[in-house]
């Protein structure tokens, strides 16, 4: 029997709204765009203070990320006491959550602590490196612990890959289908074949994003630690 259709709260109908995303990129940076701009010319926070704010966010938000995607998601489908359409209706708010939670995070990165002038410096130096890593596969790797991630993953990417290529992937690819399979789910309906599989591959290529997106987030974070001694060795 398909299951009773309910509303719920304003807080669940926001989660569930197919825009909330689109909204939460264009209410975080009105709002903090315009913060920045009114406050230009006053005292500035140090460089080293960002970073150090920086290395905040970015663990912060690969542990929200990695306890959700990888612990919570897969448990509670084990809770006996739970049906799978109740487990995927909390599935389906608690990740609509954790973007939203993504997004504020990854723009106030953008806004307020990324140096879009030296990304863009650092972004045309690597572009030559990488490309001819990737075309040169059998390059040799340092086994220092700098070099510990390949030769054509500088700083650079990780540093913003995250917030300009991962996230808005997911959000705007990945999870409208896997939020949409969720409904059916709850609702009872069965999708065809074609969705199935096509919800099947989407969701395993939003567990792997997701998975790299942890990786870049504590890779920025170390290098932001050792390499630009925002903490002592």
């Amino acid at each position: 029997m398909p299951s009773t259709k309910r509303n719920g709260s304003l807080y669940s109908r926001i989660l569930r709204h197919p825009f909330a995303p689109h909204a939460a990129y264009g209410a975080s940076l009105a709002v903090m765009g315009t913060a920045r701009f009114l406050a230009r010319g006053t005292a500035t926070t140090s460089a080293a203070e960002l970073r150090r704010i920086d290395v905040v966010l970015c663990l912060v938000r690969a542990g929200f990320v990695a306890g959700i995607s990888f612990l919570e998601a897969p448990t509670k489908f084990h809770a006996p006491s739970i049906s799978k359409p109740v487990a995927l209706d909390v599935g389906r708010h608690v990740f609509a959550a954790l973007h939203l939670t993504e997004i504020v995070a990854s723009v106030a990165r953008l806004v307020y602590i990324l140096d879009w002038p030296r990304v863009a410096r650092d972004v045309i130096a690597a572009l030559p490196s990488a490309l001819a890593s990737v075309l040169d596969s059998a390059s040799p790797r340092s086994s220092s612990l700098a070099s510990a991630f390949p030769s054509w993953s500088p700083p650079v990417w990780p540093n913003i890959a995250p917030d300009l290529a991962f996230l808005p992937l997911q959000t705007f690819v990945f999870l409208p289908v896997l939020l949409a399979r969720a409904a059916d789910r709850i609702e009872g309906t069965v999708p065809p074949k074609v969705s199935t599989r096509k919800s099947v591959l989407y969701h395993t290529a939003y567990t792997v994003v997701a998975g790299v997106k942890v990786a870049f987030l504590v890779r920025h974070a170390w290098h932001l630690l050792v390499h630009m001694s925002v903490v002592p060795l």
